[in-house]
């Protein structure tokens, strides 16, 4: 199971990371009801979208069942975790994000760690989460093209 969740991470960090690379249209409104139901669509859609890839690679590869299972359930359950930490930004930063996420989160705990000590690494999960939402926010001003 820890292996399609390996394999899941692998195929879905680099899908969600191209998708910032994507050309978009720039709406007027971003702030406001219609501009965050937008968002929430697009990035269910693209979890969707993720999902189904991790599905389509984890076949071609003869996971079993239980296999295929788990893959996708850990790329929709790692979208759906930052889907409220990442509610104003874009529907692909959201997917860049989650997924890239998912890929750390698999690749930086061994397995005989997450088996002998699953609340520790939720306590450093929580930790880290809880340090990020602490920063303040950075000085960063947009300036105007040159025209």
């Amino acid at each position: 199971m820890l292996q399609a969740m390996l394999l899941a991470a692998l195929v879905a960090a680099p899908l969600g990371s191209l998708a910032l690379f994507v050309p978009i249209r720039r709406h007027a409104r971003r702030a406001g009801t219609w501009p965050a139901i937008r968002r929430l669509v697009l990035a269910v859609l693209g979890t969707v979208v993720l999902a189904a890839a991790v599905l389509v690679t984890l076949r071609l590869l003869s996971a079993s069942r239980h296999n295929l299972i788990a893959g996708v359930a850990a790329v929709v359950f790692a979208s759906l975790v930052w889907m409220p930490v990442t509610r104003r930004w874009s529907a692909r930063a959201h997917l860049c994000w989650a997924s890239t996420a998912h890929g750390i989160l698999a690749l930086h705990f061994s397995p005989r760690r997450v088996k002998d000590d699953p609340a520790g690494i939720l306590r450093e999960i929580r930790q880290a989460i809880g340090k990020g939402l602490e920063r303040p926010p950075l000085p960063i001003k947009g300036l105007p093209p040159d025209d």
